[in-house]
């Protein structure tokens, strides 16, 4: 089943109207009707299944029935992806999402091919879609672009930084060691089409992180943060989990 945006924090028995944009994929889309029972998200964590009250051209009503918030994330993730033309970069934007990816912050390299701003809103209609079609609840926060020397700086705040890297350890290797078996906060770090230079690379290890194997293949980088986001989904339950 489809879910609905909505900005506000209902309770119970509870109307709420949905905005015009999620009115329209109601009615029109999914073609729903008055009494049909629908399921809505605030983005933020919590989900509600409700009964619609009035559906019309001018307004769709829902009335709450049932409310849940998502069980929190035993460790939360952040994904610094360097920025990747459009394309990859919306498919980024989607996966990242249906893993539950808490931030996504947008990162310069030296070898990146896109230099401009990032186009924050077609990253926010790319997640909503990811969070209705997943049944996701929580959209991912989007950092400002970020140079690898600010990202660096803050690796203080992660128990466990992995940067992905064909030469490195291996993923599975590094999560089945007795040093990682509990870390709170995760940083993957994928890298540019053309990887990153020497530089960048030293940079990354004298600060702390694991240079990490994905693998005896080369991927994309879009590939390269849904395989990460996937598999530390899987390591620390998000999959394994009822989180309704």
């Amino acid at each position: 089943m489809s879910q609905f945006l909505i900005h506000d924090n209902p309770e119970i028995n509870d109307s709420v109207t949905l905005s015009s944009e999620e009115a329209h994929h109601l009615r029109d889309v999914f073609r729903m009707r008055e009494g049909d029972e629908v399921r809505l998200f605030n983005g933020s964590g919590t989900g509600y299944k409700g009964r619609i009250e009035i559906l019309d051209r001018n307004c769709v009503s829902v009335k709450i029935l049932e409310k849940w918030n998502c069980i929190p994330d035993a460790v939360c993730v952040d994904a610094a992806v360097a920025l990747l033309p459009r394309d990859a970069m919306l498919e980024t934007v989607q996966r990242v999402t249906e893993f539950g990816i808490r931030k996504l912050i947008p990162l310069k390299t030296d070898r990146s091919i896109v230099k401009k701003d990032p186009n924050y809103d077609q990253w926010k209609k790319t997640a909503l879609a990811a969070c209705k079609q997943s049944g996701q609840l929580s959209m991912p926060e989007f950092d400002t672009p970020t140079s690898l020397k600010e990202l660096v700086q803050g690796f203080k705040a992660y128990n466990l930084v992995l940067f992905a890297h064909q030469d490195g350890e291996w993923i599975r290797n590094i999560l089945e060691s007795e040093s990682v078996q509990n870390p709170e906060n995760v940083l993957i770090i994928i890298g540019p089409e053309g990887g990153f230079n020497d530089s960048e690379i030293q940079q990354i290890e004298k600060a702390g992180a694991c240079k990490t194997a994905l693998g005896r293949y080369i991927f994309r980088s879009e590939v390269a943060a849904a395989f990460l986001s996937s598999v530390l989904s899987y390591r620390f339950g998000a999959i394994n989990e009822n989180r309704l």
